[in-house]
């Protein structure tokens, strides 16, 4: 990860000059790849490249404080900052959401991308809540969970989170009403669909 962390950096993809490495050559091609299609005639709309590349920027600096931070022993919710532990699921899917509809982006689509990404990252947290701990890694579970900013010893806020894991399973539900009333129904079956898939292993438990 720390080879990774190196190479997702935004002048990557905002340079003129491709990005090589003698390491994981594959991300390179990727960010090759976005960065030339990003500078390309083919998006032509600067408002909308601008908000997929601050996306993108959110996503690389989020994943970069999630490796650097490691789950600690004793934490203040008030030392942490939400969007740093969301923003490389969320902003990611959004980016890659809007990349996919580039040129046609409306303000139900960003509704939709955003939906979409919140419904993906509160799943994936609650599907690694239990994997997340044992490996001390952060998960916005642990302090989306805890409405507490004194400081905890893990096994606190492991319990208190657990405890009210019900908050995060509403904020699931009202993505998903709130996507219904915004997507067609073949878009919010899909989503159903790979929802269900997610929880397999969960599901066999």
């Amino acid at each position: 990860k720390k080879y990774i962390c190196n190479k997702i950096d935004i002048k990557n993809l905002l340079s003129e000059q491709k990005y090589e490495s003698s390491f994981f050559t594959e991300i390179d091609i990727l960010l090759n790849d976005i960065r030339e299609y990003l500078i390309s005639d083919y998006v032509c709309n600067v408002t909308e490249r601008d908000y997929i590349i601050e996306c993108i920027r959110d996503a690389f600096l989020s994943e970069i404080y999630m490796y650097e931070n490691p789950l600690y022993q004793r934490e203040k919710n008030a030392d942490i900052e939400m969007h740093l532990l969301i923003d490389k699921s969320v902003k990611f899917e959004i980016a890659a959401f809007l990349l996919a509809t580039i040129g046609s982006n409306s303000t139900k689509t960003i509704e939709a991308a955003t939906c979409t990404a919140n419904i993906f990252w509160l799943l994936d947290d609650l599907c690694d809540f239990v994997e997340d701990i044992r490996c001390k890694r952060k998960n916005s579970a642990l302090f989306y969970c805890v409405k507490n900013d004194a400081e905890l010893l893990l096994s606190e806020r492991v319990e208190i989170s657990f405890n009210n894991i019900d908050v995060f399973i509403e904020a699931l539900e009202e993505n998903m009403k709130w996507l219904k009333q915004i997507a067609d129904n073949k878009f919010y079956d899909y989503i159903l669909n790979e929802i269900w898939e997610w929880c397999s292993d969960v599901r066999k438990l």
